[in-house]
């Protein structure tokens, strides 16, 4: 029985949606939106049986590990004390370790910790044990401290360990506020109307137009609020008045994406629309329809976005007519 095929009931059975992998590459497609039906589908299939096993880190999963890129105990001390010790501790086929914790917010940062050669793994793919590397004679990942029974004891990484840019806007909280959701659905909306309005007098009174067509409008107060926040966007000039809004991409971004055309067109399209700030936002296949892509085509594109750790899917949808999935801008 290969890894896959041995182990993925006991990924199941702990809440974590396993992925067949080539080595440490996805076997199946749509991996990067996956769920517990889809890994039993996989599983039931019989195809995978010697794939390795894999996951997504993030809030599907809540799991976000400290991938430690240097081998030995020296570097596995030094991220211990800087991160703190969590219950679960694997080590890599390569000697190396990875470090599980809490997902708290963080975005996928790889090789961006000064001075650690360390990768933040808070959304995209993850190697999970027992898989085994063929081109190290077979040598399997292994826990060293803990495993799947520990999942509920995590703990988010130590406050302070890791800069403040690795974390998005919705840290320290995986389930949604409806208010909080309805706030950020008045702001979006909002926005491109204070291109017209010449007073945040005349900004509330089209905040509140808006707020009417909520099935559950929100307080006046937390109109004020967001019609303040758009203002000062406005009078900041983040929503480039008057003008179509832009995405800023500085260049060792650009040189990420010597032959990706498509994944870069689609953070630029993303950054220019949602940039302004890191909350949720729709993602549904209506965007590549417009841009006249396949699904394939942009699916790919995106896939890519959140392996490179710019795009985090945080709710995969599907689950009914309407559950559109949702993602957000990490970097």
């Amino acid at each position: 029985m290969g890894v896959f095929e041995q182990h993925i009931n006991e990924y199941i059975n702990h809440g974590i949606a396993g992925i067949p992998l080539n080595g440490k590459k996805p076997a199946v497609k749509g991996w990067n939106t996956n769920n517990l039906s889809k890994a039993r589908i996989w599983a039931d299939s019989g195809k995978h049986n010697d794939a390795n096993i894999g996951f997504t880190c993030g809030r599907e999963t809540g799991i976000t590990i400290v991938d430690i890129d240097e081998a030995g105990t020296a570097p596995l001390e030094r991220m211990i004390n800087r991160c703190g010790e969590p219950p679960i501790i694997t080590r890599t086929a390569s000697n190396k370790h990875h470090l599980w914790f809490k997902h708290n917010g963080e975005g996928r940062r790889c090789n961006k910790l000064p001075g650690e050669k360390v990768d933040i793994l808070g959304a995209g793919l993850a190697v999970a044990p027992p898989s085994i590397r063929a081109e190290l004679n077979g040598t399997a990942y292994k826990f060293l401290k803990g495993g799947l029974d520990e999942l509920s004891s995590l703990q988010p990484i130590k406050p302070g360990a890791l800069p403040v840019e690795f974390y998005g806007n919705a840290a320290n909280s995986n389930k949604p506020n409806p208010e909080e959701t309805r706030n950020n659905t008045l702001f979006d909306k909002l926005r491109p109307k204070a291109r017209s309005c010449t007073s945040i007098d005349e900004l509330i009174g089209v905040a509140n137009e808006l707020n009417n067509q909520f099935k559950s409008p929100l307080e006046a107060n937390e109109i004020l609020g967001v019609s303040n926040s758009v203002w000062k966007y406005k009078i900041e000039g983040k929503i480039w008045d008057g003008r179509e809004a832009r995405a800023i991409m500085p260049l060792f971004e650009i040189d990420e994406f010597p032959h990706s055309t498509d994944a870069f067109y689609l953070l630029s399209k993303l950054r220019a629309s949602h940039g302004a700030r890191r909350e949720d936002f729709y993602l549904a296949n209506a965007l590549g329809e417009s841009l006249e892509w396949t699904k394939k085509r942009f699916r790919k594109a995106k896939s890519e976005l959140v392996e490179k750790g710019y795009l985090e899917i945080t709710h995969i949808g599907g689950s009914k007519p309407g559950d559109v999935p949702k993602a957000r801008l990490v970097k």
